[in-house]
């Protein structure tokens, strides 16, 4: 069976400094073909780094192929559609906890491709799973990338199920959150686990949790976002994923969504009370260092020079 998998990402340079972005768009849907012949997938994500006309433009097609035989065997290719090259591509592959990477990284000028052939262990499970894929790479300042995508291999016909997934999120600046709704619409009582996919500059709790919806309920579970390194003006990945524990085999559902990176918000207000409070505490010290002086006795020195005089 075969699904896709598209997104961008968009990145540009200002000052000296790499602006990054990620979205990953959903599956495009599914299409059947005879269960007797060898089932494939594939998936296709676009990244695309725009900038203004000085600044440099990197687009990456990423395009992924899925066979069942034996072993799962991935072949990932990558074409540079830009005008600046991409250095150290490098695809990891996931797939039921078993992570293969490509053994060599790729520099990929204007024009070029690159392509790697994986190899996973064929899966017992029936059904739908889904191949994670995290493309890393480098801009040519060394600034690491990444860009996740998952794509759901079908290794048997299953019946369509009711359950819907549904991800939104917020802008993040050092820290933010996303939702994850998942509906389900069947009569009867599901079973899984969620996990949460986001490229390697930010880090998402919970990454993975257990589920049960109960008939005709939907639901919410909120993800804290961290940003641990992307720039302000980019645009980051998030994939959430449920994998479903039918009676006889496993049903997956994959949703993503774009997450704004926007600078941090400064508290000027916070900034101009503090300074206040620190000046009047200043202002407090002095009038009371005056009243000191201009109360304390005549007759007792004020001073060294005064102590001197007085012959003490």
């Amino acid at each position: 069976m075969t699904g896709m998998a598209c997104g961008l990402c968009r990145s540009r340079t200002s000052g000296g400094r790499e602006r990054h972005a990620v979205v990953a768009g959903p599956g495009e849907g599914w299409y059947q073909r005879r269960m007797a012949r060898l089932a494939t997938g594939m998936a296709v994500v676009a990244l695309v780094l725009l900038g203004r006309p000085a600044e440099a433009l990197i687009t990456l097609e990423l395009r992924v192929d899925a066979a069942l035989r034996d072993a799962v065997a991935v072949h990932v290719g990558v074409k540079n559609l830009g005008d600046e090259p991409a250095e150290g591509a490098l695809p990891d592959v996931t797939l039921l906890g078993t992570t293969v990477r490509g053994t060599e990284p790729a520099s990929l000028p204007p024009g070029f491709v690159a392509a790697w052939d994986l190899e996973l262990p064929r899966p017992s499970a029936l059904g739908t799973l889904p191949i994670v894929v995290q493309l890393h790479y480098s801009d040519g300042f060394g600034h690491p990338l990444s860009a996740p995508a998952v794509h759901v291999l079908r290794t048997a016909g299953t019946p369509a199920g009711e359950v819907d997934l549904a991800l939104e999120t917020t802008p993040v600046a050092e820290t933010g959150t996303a939702t994850v709704r998942i509906e389900n619409r069947e009569a009867a009582a599901v079973t899984g686990t969620l996990h949460v996919v986001a490229s390697a500059e930010l880090g998402v709790t919970p990454a993975e949790r257990p589920l049960e919806i109960a008939p005709g309920a939907t639901l919410t579970v909120p993800v804290h976002v961290e940003n641990h390194g992307a720039l302000d003006g980019s645009t980051a990945a998030l994939w959430a994923y449920v994998t479903l524990a039918r009676p006889t085999y496993v049903d997956t559902l994959a949703a993503s969504a774009a997450v704004p990176v926007v600078p941090p918000v400064r508290n000027e207000s916070r900034a101009r009370t503090v300074l206040l409070a620190l000046a009047g505490a200043a202002a407090v010290g002095c009038l009371l260092w005056g009243a000191r002086r201009l109360l304390a006795p005549a007759a007792a020195p004020r001073s060294r020079a005064d102590r001197r005089r007085s012959g003490r």
